[in-house]
């Protein structure tokens, strides 16, 4: 029993001073109008090869609305010889995002009053395809929007950044 639980304690330890982590912070937007920031942090499971992170994305759609997205991340990535690295990554995202312009309801008085921080939440679940070299890093990014409106809204977006260990 106790030759059991200490194998078990020293995998544990062993494999968690084995992980890697890094930080990523990234150009993060659907287009070059519509652009924001992306940092994360990403750590390594007992292989190097697969990763977890969280995410926090805040983008600026001019005269529309700010977004923000929080994603939970797990990705495979492989490292050659040459430092190019090839990756895929599913997070099941949250996204908020909220109204530049002002936003008025209607009170019992007939007058109106202001909505602060007016906008939506949505489920975000997100593709991603990347590449790199050392550093470096690219992405592509395809998500499903859910509401969006009656129905649900395909966006892409792209990031471009650089991953500290």
């Amino acid at each position: 029993m106790y030759r059991t639980l200490t194998l078990v304690l020293f995998t544990l330890l062993s494999t968690s001073a084995m992980a890697q982590s890094a930080i990523k912070i990234a150009y993060y937007g659907e287009s070059i109008t519509h652009y924001g920031l992306k940092a994360g942090y990403e750590r390594s499971f007992a292989n190097p090869r697969w990763l977890y992170s969280g995410n926090l994305a805040v983008y600026r759609h001019p005269h529309n609305h700010i977004g923000m997205i929080a994603s939970p991340e797990v990705a495979w990535r492989r490292t050659g010889k040459k430092s190019r690295m090839i990756e895929a990554a599913f997070a099941p995202s949250l996204f908020r995002y909220f109204y530049e312009g002002k936003t008025y309801t209607i009170n019992e008085n007939g007058s109106f009053d202001r909505i602060r921080l007016a906008g939506r939440t949505a489920f975000l679940p997100t593709l991603s395809v990347g590449f790199g070299k050392n550093m470096w890093y690219g992405r592509l990014n395809l998500m499903r929007q859910y509401p969006y409106n009656a129905s649900s809204l395909t966006r892409i977006s792209i990031e471009a950044g650089i991953i500290i260990k």
